[in-house]
């Protein structure tokens, strides 16, 4: 029965933990992605970026406390902490970072990785039998 050296090992190791952390759900952003998202805001803390506001939702003339107002004061907040610094800046990009790609690319990416690391692992093989 065949069974891995330590190089192969490292290999299969590295290959199953990347491809549980990078696999993305149907919808939903990766556990990868997830956890960047987490430790850039672990309190949330950071301010939400503003929603596009539709025209027809937000009267600017509707006075304080209207949907206008709201929408402007989240605005300017995020863009203040935006402002802020670089690395409030780096927290806000990844507190609301996404996926490179569609879930089926990165899901056809990931599988070509894993097929990459397979012929990896066999030739670390054939180089322990001396082929």
């Amino acid at each position: 029965m065949w069974q891995p050296n330590r190089a192969q090992w490292r290999v299969i190791w590295t290959i199953g933990i990347l491809l549980v952390l990078a696999w993305p759900p149907n919808q939903e952003r990766s556990l990868a992605i997830k956890g960047a998202s987490w430790l850039a805001d672990p309190m949330g803390t950071l301010p939400e970026p503003p929603a596009d506001p539709f025209v027809s939702d937000f009267d600017e003339h509707a006075g304080p406390g209207s949907g206008y107002e709201t929408a402007r004061a989240e605005s300017e907040e995020f863009e203040r902490a935006y402002a802020d610094s670089r690395v409030a800046r780096l927290r806000l990009r990844l507190k609301h970072a996404s996926n490179f790609f569609s879930s089926s690319t990165d899901r056809q990416v990931l599988m070509g990785l894993v097929v990459l690391g397979a012929l990896y692992i066999w030739r670390l093989g054939a180089r322990r039998a001396g082929g």
